[in-house]
């Protein structure tokens, strides 16, 4: 087993390690794409169902159990934890496929007439509770094309949205479908979804208030963030809904 596990960090590392060309692209030189992370897994998984547990006896008619079986798997293997982890990715690409996620970034264009900190408190605690259902990434790449366009269209620099606003994609601490470790706590069986919330939103109020505070201090007098952008138009975005 030592050897399969060091077997699959050398093939994660040596995939497509960018600086010069990995084995990926040496088994499929036209389809290298096709080969990921997840096919790797798959493939040293499948090897420890093959691979003996001791060294073979050819000379007996009783077959060697292999390094894993399939009654091994049934038993200590956390299927709550990959159903969990699952239905949290169809939840995700749900709400990005039905542009709802597109949709909400798009209602902040109507706090325009709002003051700069309560447009940054309300967006910041939108995002903070989005990123909850959603990956971290998808909500990034939704919402901080959105945050640019109509922090230029109120005459405010874009950073002065988008970075509390990228913060607060990581502040994913009530839900066990929001981050793959909460799901591995919550798989233990000793915590309930309520005890997490609970603890989770303390965390939440608390994170939304220091990234305001420091935006609003440390980002205004060190960065500048109170002042126009001069980082020329960064609200250049098309969106893949039509509303």
């Amino acid at each position: 087993r030592r050897v399969h596990g060091v077997a699959l960090v050398l093939l994660w590392m040596f995939r497509d390690p960018k600086i010069f060309p990995g084995w990926s692209q040496v088994v499929l030189p036209s389809n290298a794409s096709y080969i990921r992370d997840g096919t790797v897994a798959m493939l040293i998984v499948f090897s420890l169902f093959v691979c003996p547990s001791q060294k073979p006896d050819f000379h007996s008619r009783k077959a060697t159990p292999a390094l894993l079986d399939w009654p091994y798997m049934t038993h200590h293997v956390s299927w709550e934890l990959i159903l969990l982890l699952g239905g949290g990715y169809v939840i995700a690409t749900g709400v990005q496929e039905s542009c709802l996620s597109e949709w909400l970034a798009l209602q902040f264009i109507s706090l325009k007439s709002l003051p700069p900190v309560v447009i940054l408190l309300i967006i910041t605690t939108t995002v903070a509770f989005v990123t909850e259902i959603t990956s971290n990434t998808s909500t990034a790449n939704i919402m901080l094309p959105i945050l640019a366009q109509m922090a230029e269209g109120v005459g405010l620099n874009p950073l002065y949205l988008m970075v509390p606003a990228t913060m607060a994609c990581s502040y994913a601490f009530m839900m066990p479908i929001a981050t793959p470790p909460n799901a591995v706590v919550f798989s233990y069986g000793s915590l309930k979804m309520m005890d997490m919330i609970k603890a989770g939103i303390f965390m939440n109020i608390i994170c939304i208030a220091t990234v305001i505070m420091t935006t609003v201090t440390i980002g205004n007098s060190v960065f500048g963030l109170n002042e126009p952008s001069t980082f020329g138009n960064l609200s250049g975005t098309s969106l893949s809904c039509n509303f």
